[in-house]
């Protein structure tokens, strides 16, 4: 077949075309045989694509290969089996053809490789009866394929505003302006810890610790206001920051692994905040709210949400939670503090409404916030009413972890027990969620606890509660 008869073939796909027109189409033209082998008929276009000027006598999945992915390549086999077995127009035989898109990633000859995006079009030849032989269009649909993909990715950001700004919506002005304040703070200070210009920079696995105390408060926020984007993005950098505990030796690279995760953060919360100036210049009112309860305000929000997902029943109780009666040094750190517990309590400690009945419980859970203030120091108990805290499984849970020895668990008292909770890297949660379970996180609270001179301490009676108390010098 000369270079007159593919001219002719494609005219007779696109007669409208005339040859110079196919010329600027990209478009190449091969024959197979019925054994798959590429004849000489093929044009330029094809060995341009494929970045192979030799494919003659070649086999079509031959050629292929070396630029499909192995699922992809599977897919091509079983296809052009069915080609060869059924004798038929694959368009018409296969409910998902792979030839409607292959993805091929063709070396440039500068040690990089391109993708790019073909259609393969299947007919017989003129003379099929006689030779087996398929004549194939392939169409170059790159430039197609990456507009498709630019209006999805164009059309889910549309999505995800829309979601965002009904989110916000659902909120008081002030408490969505302040976890703006809060989380650009929040950010500024991991940016601070991963930098490591300055002289009196900490240690690094000092300087992790900081960064996992401020993603899991940013999360913690994030879900209050049921800003997804940013609790999820949150939550998958604070699952890399656990792993860290486990290492022995943490480097200055391993920093620098995080700061992607990071800016994707502050490009999400960028974006927040944009259609929040959005809405608030579109004359966005809300119901005045008073300025001391904005932490109880939160703390609700969160409690209702967890609650709803985990099908649960549970009343919050205030004693004193006050904006006004935490010192404004301490403020940050109680709500960071209290917020973890209390979504701890809500998951993992108040039963749902068909336990707590046949335990002679009321239908709903009990979550208690108090404050006391004493001569010198602030207390804050955080209380929950639910199935309290199982010694025995903390216990195993301790003697199978290589934190402990053995020997000195099977020793250990109820309290030495519940305080092992404390401790970095110990957790008695089977599986990691994106709600902390009892212990993961615990080691944070303390050792932040203690960055205020402050302590901590836990009290449990399985089946009937689980209180956490903060103790924290007024001066």
């Amino acid at each position: 077949m000369s270079i007159v008869t593919l001219t002719d073939i494609v005219s007779h796909h696109f007669p409208w075309r005339d040859k110079k027109d196919v010329r600027q189409m990209h478009i190449g033209l091969m024959e197979i045989d019925s054994e798959l082998v590429i004849s000489k008929v093929h044009n330029k276009f094809i060995e341009t694509i494929l970045g192979d000027t030799n494919i003659q006598g070649k086999k079509l999945h031959a050629v292929l290969r070396p630029h499909l992915a192995q699922e992809q390549y599977r897919d091509v086999i079983a296809v052009l089996k069915t080609l060869i077995l059924r004798r038929d127009v694959i368009s018409t035989t296969i409910h998902k053809n792979p030839f409607d898109c292959l993805k091929l990633s063709i070396a440039n000859g500068q040690g990089r490789s391109v993708t790019k995006y073909i259609r393969c079009e299947f007919s017989k030849s003129r003379h099929y009866e006689q030779t087996g032989r398929w004549q194939i269009v392939i169409r170059d649909i790159s430039k197609s394929v990456r507009i498709s993909k630019q209006i999805r990715r164009s059309t889910e950001k549309a999505e995800l505003k829309v979601n965002t700004m009904m989110s916000l919506l659902q909120f008081e002005r002030d408490l969505i302006k302040e976890f703006l304040e809060t989380t650009t703070f929040s950010l500024r200070s991991i940016i601070e810890n991963l930098s490591s210009k300055s002289a009196q920079a900490q240690p690094v696995r000092q300087r992790i610790e900081n960064i996992y105390c401020i993603v899991h408060q940013i999360k913690g926020d994030a879900a209050i206001l049921n800003l997804n984007a940013v609790s999820d993005q949150a939550h998958r950098l604070e699952n890399v920051l656990s792993t860290f505990n486990q290492r022995k030796e943490l480097l200055q690279k391993d920093l620098v692994s995080l700061i992607p995760s990071v800016k994707e953060i502050i490009v999400s919360v960028k974006e927040i905040k944009e259609i929040f100036e959005k809405i608030v210049e579109g004359g966005w009112n809300s119901a005045h709210q008073t300025a001391d309860d904005s932490m109880m305000r939160r703390l609700k929000h969160l409690v209702e949400r967890l609650a709803q997902d985990s099908g649960k029943k549970v009343i919050l109780v205030d004693d004193g939670y006050l904006d006004t009666s935490i010192p404004l040094h301490l403020r940050r750190v109680v709500n960071t503090i209290v917020t973890q517990i209390a979504r701890n309590a809500v998951i993992h400690g108040i039963e749902d409404k068909q336990t707590r009945l046949t335990q002679n419980k009321t239908a709903y859970g009990c979550l208690h916030i108090s404050v006391q203030h004493g001569k010198n120091k602030i207390s804050i108990g955080v209380r929950d009413d639910g199935r309290g805290l199982n010694v025995n499984a903390i216990k195993q849970a301790a003697i199978k972890n290589p934190l402990f020895e053995k020997a000195e668990v099977a020793k250990w008292t109820s309290a030495q027990t519940l305080n092992a909770l404390f401790k970095p890297g110990f957790s008695t949660a089977k599986e990691l969620t994106q709600h902390a379970g009892r212990g993961v996180g615990l080691d944070v609270i303390k050792s932040t606890v203690e960055k205020h001179q402050g302590n901590v301490a836990i009290k449990s009676v399985a089946g009937l509660f689980t209180e956490f108390t903060m103790s924290f010098p007024l001066s």
